[in-house]
């Protein structure tokens, strides 16, 4: 499978799994363009991506004081947010910024755990805004669960990406698995509010490869998957991804 193919076929279950999204699919999509315009500032002119960076801190800010500028933050919920949230919410951009800083100046990991940090700081930051903003919750938990759900997403870039030896792909491999075990082992009183990423978390474990010599990812029959995901959320109950197959059917329980 190429690199252009994969990125296809988990970009369609991206896809996928907002068409079970509900109330959320408007705060999904504006969170992913949100990470993307911040995704794109590292790729810019290195003065460039500086202004463009302080700019959307103070926007962040603007945001948090009711008076967003751009469509994108415009889009994101409004409220009278406790100073409590407030500081969550900016705990998380604040993180996010961090990791862009780290790309502006050429930071490369150097060990598994400053990889995950980075993880973390990039993709766990707006999961765990997303996860709050979800659940109207900002504890522990919605922490954990976001971060998770980072990790997920960011070992997922990795594995589609190079890698220096069979030994490091097999390591990513891992802590993806762990990753996704801990999403979909969630039992807790707001988990039918997280459903699209517990979708999404079983999507990209029904791609999974049985090993590292193996490519990533796996094809399966996405809507099928998709499908059968959303059953088992809804039930609060684990699912074996792999089990389902392109005979399952949207239209019986």
């Amino acid at each position: 499978m190429t690199a252009t193919t994969s990125s296809t076929a988990l970009a369609l279950d991206a896809s996928l799994a907002l068409e079970f999204a509900g109330e959320h699919r408007d705060l999904l999509q504006t969170l992913a363009a949100l990470d993307a315009a911040f995704a794109e500032i590292p790729r810019l002119d290195h003065a460039v991506a500086h202004t463009k960076l302080q700019w959307w801190r103070e926007e962040i800010a603007r945001w948090l004081a009711g008076a967003a500028r751009h469509p994108l933050t415009i889009a994101l919920p409004k409220g009278a947010y406790s100073p409590r949230r407030q500081a969550h919410f900016e705990a998380c951009f604040r993180a996010r910024f961090q990791a862009v800083d780290l790309e502006l100046i050429g930071f490369a990991p150097a060990t598994r755990e400053e990889a995950l940090t980075l993880i973390d700081r990039r993709e766990g930051s707006l999961a765990t805004l997303s996860v709050s903003l979800m659940t109207g919750l900002e504890d522990p938990p919605v922490t954990a669960f976001g971060r998770q759900l980072g990790r997920a997403r960011g070992l997922r870039t990795c594995l589609l990406g190079a890698f220096d030896s069979l030994e490091e792909r097999r390591r990513q491999l891992d802590d993806l698995r762990e990753a996704l075990a801990a999403l979909l082992a969630l039992r807790s009183p707001w988990r039918h509010r997280v459903i699209p990423h517990l979708i999404e978390a079983t999507l990209l474990q029904s791609r999974l490869p049985q090993d590292a010599t193996q490519p990533f990812p796996t094809p399966r029959a996405a809507l099928a998957q998709c499908w059968r995901a959303w059953r088992c959320a809804r039930r609060g109950r684990p699912t074996d991804a792999t089990a389902a197959s392109s005979t399952d059917s949207p239209v019986s329980e």
